[in-house]
């Protein structure tokens, strides 16, 4: 039982600096797409902001470079994760965990080690998340949309 758990600090480690930092260079990057200005010079504070519907095009493009910066930078951690899932007892070298694995790699193979891969995990994340956020997008303002036509906003909430 204990092996299904091996290397799962690695992945927690890996996603949770993963997944915030993507939707936060998503979001960035939509809204500096859809940046309007004001032409009454009102205050963007003073009223609430029109809802806009993204093109999936825009969608995936900020979604594909969020997913690749995103899998640039933790890169390193992708490689501790991956290392520490498949060290087997007999293995010459054992990591302790993900702070062992960062400074073993680093301090006995150098640092570009730690970004071995980076390129291939990078393009191949990059374009899944620029399809996944491109259909999020779309998805989400016209649930949002739906829910302010009609009082079926509960079944739009999941997308949401």
């Amino acid at each position: 039982v204990r092996g299904f758990y091996v290397g799962v600090g690695g992945y927690i480690a890996l996603w949770g600096t993963h997944s915030p930092l993507m939707f936060c260079l998503y979001e960035q990057g939509m809204a500096l797409a859809y940046r309007r200005a004001d032409p009454a010079g009102a205050s963007s504070v003073s009223r609430a902001p029109q809802p806009v519907v993204p093109s999936f095009g825009v969608s995936f493009l900020f979604g594909s470079i969020a997913g690749f910066v995103a899998s640039a930078v933790t890169s390193p951690l992708d490689v501790v994760k991956t290392r520490l899932q498949c060290q087997t007892p007999s293995s010459l070298t054992r990591y302790n965990g993900v702070f062992d694995g960062l400074h073993t790699i680093y301090r006995d193979e150098g640092p570009r080690a730690l970004f071995r891969g980076t390129v291939a995990r990078s393009l191949t994340t990059g374009l899944s998340t620029g399809i996944m956020m491109g259909c999020y997008g779309v998805l989400r303002a016209q649930c949002n949309n739906a829910s302010t036509k009609t009082s079926a906003r509960h079944s739009c909430a999941i997308y949401a």
